[in-house]
């Protein structure tokens, strides 16, 4: 549903330094920002206005930020997906000390913990966007999205899974021209707005069950952020980890 780190990819180069709190400080429209994540590991912050959004995001340096304004109108799609992430990008690049790319079926118990702000105007959701592809990289195979909130979205599936103990709606998209990848959406059906040391594993292995995800390919990037359909100013990202 989104191209996450499609957009000024090229932008991250390697070793990039992390700028001091105060510069890091100004919002961003554009670009990728390094920051000091989880135990002095590298993440990346991206505003990613993909879809012609215009969402600004302001950090302190941390593996956090705000989405200080966001003011272009709806247009019935994705604006914007301001993430958060570790991995590494469409253009090949890494973040240090992500422990990524790694084979699908070497991840033992992955987990992931988030924590959000998530009352703002606007339609929006709170996701995961998480990335499979060859070794080497040539492009996407499987985009797998975890949403665990949002407002005012369109529509879910009418599919039920359980993964967790927990209700999630599935939605799948296969591949297209333009998008030449398997997408495979979970929806929470009761919203949270963080999760902690939420197991990753057992959304991949339904999805390899169902092989819409080959355990031959490689996990390349874990984002956690908005997707932004209109407005979003106000929403936060406070904390953010992913153990792979």
């Amino acid at each position: 549903m989104t191209i996450a780190v499609a957009a000024a990819a090229a932008a991250l180069l390697p070793g990039a330094v992390r700028a001091p709190a105060s510069a890091a400080a100004a919002c961003t429209t554009s670009g990728w920002r390094t920051v000091t994540g989880t135990d002095g590991r590298q993440d990346v912050i991206n505003s990613d206005n993909w879809g012609g959004g215009d969402a600004c995001v302001s950090d302190d340096g941390g593996p956090d930020f705000t989405i200080t304004s966001q003011d272009v109108a709806a247009t019935g799609s994705v604006l914007a997906y301001p993430n958060i992430s570790i991995g590494c990008y469409w253009a090949g690049t890494c973040s240090a000390a992500s422990g990524l790319p790694i084979l699908a079926s070497a991840l033992t118990h992955p987990v992931a913990s988030w924590s959000t702000t998530d009352t703002a105007p606007g339609v929006f959701d709170t996701a995961f966007d998480i990335w499979f592809g060859p070794q080497p990289y040539t492009g996407p195979s499987t985009e797998i999205m975890i949403f665990i909130n949002g407002q005012g979205l369109p529509a879910h599936s009418s599919t039920e899974v359980t993964i967790n103990g927990v209700q999630w709606w599935l939605t799948l998209l296969a591949p297209t021209a333009s998008k030449p990848w398997q997408y495979v959406q979970f929806r929470r059906a009761t919203s949270v707005t963080s999760v902690k040391n939420m197991p990753l594993k057992p959304f991949f292995s339904y999805a390899e069950k169902n092989r819409w995800l080959s355990p031959s390919s490689y996990l390349w990037q874990v984002a956690a952020g908005f997707e932004l359909w209109s407005g979003g100013a106000g929403l936060a990202s406070n904390s953010f980890s992913v153990s792979p």
